[in-house]
């Protein structure tokens, strides 16, 4: 936890997959930062599709984070 306003957490495989089911339930925004050059870019991608309350940021390819998963307060 950073702050109240919202929550960062390193985009990991296990953190999609296994909490794949609760981020369809969360019903504040949520929004992915990632890299086109990211594994699991597809994935993030139609996540993105399936849930209504999701946003895909695209990352600059010379930016040295992966990416992130920002989970924000409404």
């Amino acid at each position: 936890m950073r702050s109240s306003k919202y929550w960062r957490a390193n985009l990991r495989e296990h953190l999609v997959y296994s909490y794949e089911d609760n981020l369809k339930q969360l019903r504040v925004p949520l929004f992915i930062a990632a890299k086109d050059s990211h594994p699991l870019i597809k994935k993030y991608q139609s996540l993105t599709k399936e849930l209504n309350n999701c946003s895909l940021i695209q990352l600059p390819e010379n930016n040295n984070e992966w990416g992130e998963i920002i989970l924000s307060k409404i």
